[in-house]
């Protein structure tokens, strides 16, 4: 089974209409993470060539947090996260940062 969410800080923010967004978000984007990570179980775990600063972006986003959220949490701007991200999802070839969530809980969990 995989689970697409978002978690946001403030859900009094999320109306009705962000939740039916995300509700067909996650519809179209379950079978295909579902579909990555099973072709990722015969592979070996990825070796990624991160910088440390990368680690702790990838991370962050790992934990849910937004990007503005991480900019805050490190001490800097919220481009230079756009630009960790970047190269982060380049690096690690993730399509997208649900993706790269995923992967790194994976990752990090065995």
């Amino acid at each position: 089974m995989v689970y697409v969410g978002v978690a946001f800080a403030d859900e009094s923010e999320v109306g009705p209409r962000e939740r039916a967004i995300l509700a067909r978000l996650r519809r179209v984007l379950a079978p295909v993470i579902r579909e990555q990570l099973r072709r990722g179980e015969a592979e070996s775990p990825p070796r990624w060539p991160l910088t440390a600063r990368e680690r702790e972006v990838a991370e962050l986003v790992a934990a849910g947090l937004t990007n503005r959220q991480i900019a805050r949490r490190l001490g800097i701007t919220l481009e230079t996260v756009k630009k960790h991200l970047t190269h982060i999802l380049a690096k690690t070839e993730c399509p997208s940062r649900t993706v790269l969530a995923v992967a790194w809980q994976r990752r990090t969990a065995g």
